[in-house]
């Protein structure tokens, strides 16, 4: 409302009525004068001035002694106050606040914003209708919604084709906080990753009705880890499939599965322990076992008969024989230089050095071959000779070799002594402490290998191979001893 056209009309009115009194105070007085006395009337041809008294007082123009209606400068809310309805014909313009405390009537035609809106004449026909313009400023009802604005903007992480908005599949730099939603779930079709920790506070369950037995239809894959506070549920509906856990592997996969159709846990690779393992239950091995590092296989069937036990071959193949026949005694070959059916040979044809067989171990009465060499590198010589394996035998004694040997000084370098075997099939067998020997004084090396492994038929041969070996440094000299064959024999 334009405050300052309202005055210009009430002065032109003010000086109208001025004007007529004037002309009036001229004439005979045929009428009383109005009571209404203002302290202060300045005429001048461009204003009228209304005193504004002491300056804290509301000034007021008043209409009338019995209408009172009044057109009031409210002083302290520094507004115009009419106390009655406002009725203009033409248009109301105001650069200021228009309030109105009670209903407003208006026309149909509105300019707001310097734009003119003509409205329509009658309500919608029904709810839900809104105001659509013609770009001409004339509004009507419609039910029409649509935006026909096919110009978009996408934000960080969508992609926009034609009108249709899609989220980007990879989200870089963009966190994804579901901390304020309740009830929500958030579901990926295809893969789930974490580059770090994927933290799950309360119960983690993975599948329904695709569980991770399938897993090329779900797949959580993680270069950190997977940790719950609480339970990690696979195959949450029971449906009758496989439960599998996949570890990847650069050799290939390996899995874990709780196998539906029979019932129990399967590992597709072996199962190691750094603790005690208990099975409470019935357990089920197959035909070959390890203990102790020991490999040993064991029969497909049980005892023909009640009584049998399981007896080994020394290859750590079991077989059920009888109690009685099993039993085994102890049987020692002892072979003393010289050693029986022996052939001597040289490492090749240029070995220089002498071999004799003496008594030269006085203190224990024992024969013994002594190798020395005049040259300064080291001279190797052999002694080779086979034993037949006793038709009774059965098993190696834990220490099936004994060798008693002694060398001139303990620098390997300078003298030693290797022993080296031979099982009945020809193949040699690895030893383990009979490789070169050095020692000042007689002494008895307790050789491994053969118990472990190798073929030992009844009634063949082994061939057992000492070499002797010595340069010419002073006191150097190679001397072998005694060798024990230990093994078992079984009792007839």
């Amino acid at each position: 409302m334009n405050h300052i056209n309202t005055l210009l009309r009430l002065r032109r009115l003010l000086t109208g009525c001025v004007t007529v009194a004037l002309i009036l105070g001229a004439l005979p007085q045929v009428a009383e004068a109005s009571s209404w006395s203002p302290t202060l009337l300045v005429n001048t041809e461009a204003f009228q001035v209304i005193d504004d008294g002491d300056g804290s007082t509301n000034i007021e123009l008043r209409f009338g002694d019995s209408a009172n209606e009044i057109l009031r400068w409210d002083v302290t809310n520094s507004r115009f106050q009419f106390t009655d309805d406002i009725h203009v014909e033409g248009n109301i313009t105001g650069s200021g606040t228009l309030t109105v405390d009670g209903a407003a009537t208006l026309g149909s035609t509105l300019n707001i914003g310097g734009v003119t809106y003509t409205f329509p004449g009658a309500d919608g026909t029904s709810s839900g209708k809104v105001l659509a313009t013609n770009s001409s400023g004339q509004l009507s009802w419609t039910s029409k919604t649509t935006d026909t604005d096919t110009t978009y903007d996408t934000g960080q992480g969508l992609t926009l084709t034609s009108t249709t908005f899609s989220v980007n599949s990879t989200l870089t730099g963009t966190l994804v906080d579901f901390a304020t939603v309740s009830g929500g779930i958030l579901h990926a079709r295809d893969q789930l990753r974490s580059s770090g920790t994927l933290l799950v506070d309360g119960a983690a369950t993975i599948g329904g009705t695709s569980t991770l037995q399938a897993v090329t239809a779900t797949t959580i894959d993680t270069t950190g880890n997977i940790t719950t506070d609480a339970n990690l549920t696979i195959n949450e509906d029971n449906g009758g499939a496989n439960a599998v856990l996949t570890f990847g592997n650069d050799a290939g996969v390996e899995t874990i599965t709780f196998s539906d159709s029979n019932n129990r846990f399967e590992v597709s690779d072996d199962i190691y322990t750094a603790d005690t393992l208990t099975v409470d239950g019935a357990a089920t091995l197959g035909s070959t076992l390890n203990i102790g590092g020991v490999t040993y296989t064991f029969p497909g069937a049980d005892g023909s008969a009640s009584g049998k036990v399981l007896a080994t071959d020394g290859s750590g193949q079991l077989s059920w024989t009888d109690a009685a026949s099993s039993v085994s005694s102890g049987n020692t070959i002892f072979l003393s230089p010289g050693y029986p059916f022996a052939v001597y040979f040289a490492s090749g044809s240029s070995a220089i050095g002498q071999l004799y067989a003496s008594g030269g171990n006085l203190t224990n009465l024992e024969n013994n071959y002594t190798w020395t060499s005049t040259k300064s590198g080291i001279q190797d010589y052999w002694i080779s000779t086979r034993v037949k394996i006793p038709h009774d035998f059965s098993t190696w004694a834990a220490t099936p070799i004994q060798f008693r040997y002694k060398t001139g000084t303990s620098t390997a370098s300078q003298n030693h002594v290797t022993v080296k075997f031979f099982d009945t099939a020809g193949t040699e067998i690895a030893l383990t402490g009979g490789g070169g020997l050095t020692s000042t004084t007689w002494a008895t090396a307790g050789i491994t290998g053969p118990q472990g492994t190798g073929t030992y038929t009844p009634d063949s041969y082994i061939t057992v191979m000492v070499k002797l070996a010595s340069s010419s440094t002073a006191s150097a000299q190679a001397n072998a001893g005694y060798i024990n064959l230990n093994w078992r024999t079984v009792t007839p």
